[in-house]
């Protein structure tokens, strides 16, 4: 037997139900194909074998929100799934639905290999594919989030999508640890919306700055919008919303970062703050 393998040929982003509550999520993908060579000498050649497992990953698991239940049918291509936390309603295509009682990583890599074999090449017999988080979160700052982009151009307009990812922060050229940590603390698990989104619930907000939280709120709060996809619409707890005046992309996100951190310390001497999207990409704020 043969095999060939693809170390992190691309990322997933996605958000996931736990405990009745949604978070978002990044892993690295490998992959391990197995087969016979074919008449040039190949399993599957590298360059159409990456595309192939990029295609599935991307159109069938990416940017999408990962589910194990039914979800119930609503108007035109509308899709709904509830719990007593949060309610979300979104078109089809932007659900994946794991068959599966619970979620873990195993099972998702599972469900990416039965999806990619469908339409493999005969030479290629099996697949193993593996999920891996970014080994820098063992030691530094890090914080998942979901958020939507109704502009994007792309699936990032689903309104519940997610990442993790790790966040730096440089005062006079040196990392600042405790301004991260200080971040990823404040904003972990947190849903990114703009206030103009807000359709129910926007007074239970007023005293809510734009960056912080309130944990305590356990009042439900409804946003929405349309986009190209289709109509989004999400209730979720106050607890979970941070606040931003414009659009929650991650370049907003990275000046809403600097201007948390200037807030908390007092000080922009010479302050970068480097903020991803995710595992590999992202946007730097600094001091002019």
């Amino acid at each position: 037997m043969n095999e060939i393998f693809l170390e992190k040929f691309t990322v997933l982003d996605f958000a996931f139900l736990e405990d009745s509550d949604i978070r978002g999520e990044s892993y690295y993908c490998s992959a391990r194909l197995s087969g016979v060579l074919d008449h040039r000498g190949f399993v599957y050649d590298f360059g159409p074998a990456k595309n192939h497992l990029k295609k599935v990953i991307d159109e069938e698991f990416d940017h999408r929100f990962l589910v194990n239940q039914i979800l119930k049918k609503e108007e035109s291509d509308s899709y709904s799934i509830q719990t007593e936390k949060f309610s979300y309603q979104a078109p089809q295509s932007a659900y994946a639905y794991v068959q599966e009682d619970t979620l873990n990583k195993k099972k998702l890599e599972h469900e990416i290999v039965k999806a990619v074999m469908r339409s493999m090449p005969a030479s290629v017999t099996s697949v193993e594919i593996e999920l891996q988080e970014a080994s820098r979160f063992r030691n530094e700052a890090n914080y998942s989030y979901t958020h939507g982009l109704p502009y994007h151009e792309g699936n990032c307009q689903r309104l519940v999508h997610g990442h993790r990812n790790p966040i730096e922060v440089y005062v006079r050229g040196d990392r600042a640890p405790e301004r991260e940590f200080f971040l990823a603390k404040l904003w972990e698990n947190a849903h990114f919306t703009q206030r103009r989104i807000i359709s129910k619930g926007i007074d239970s907000l007023e005293s809510l700055k734009d960056g912080r939280r309130d944990r305590n709120n356990d009042q439900l709060i409804s946003m929405g919008y349309g986009a190209n996809q289709g109509s989004f619409s999400l209730t979720i707890p106050v607890s979970k919303i941070v606040l931003m005046s414009n659009e929650p992309s991650v370049e907003n996100i990275a000046q809403l970062a600097y201007r948390t951190i200037l807030e908390e310390y007092n000080q922009n001497d010479g302050l970068v703050v480097k903020v991803y999207e995710g595992l590999n990409k992202g946007a730097i704020c600094r001091s002019l």
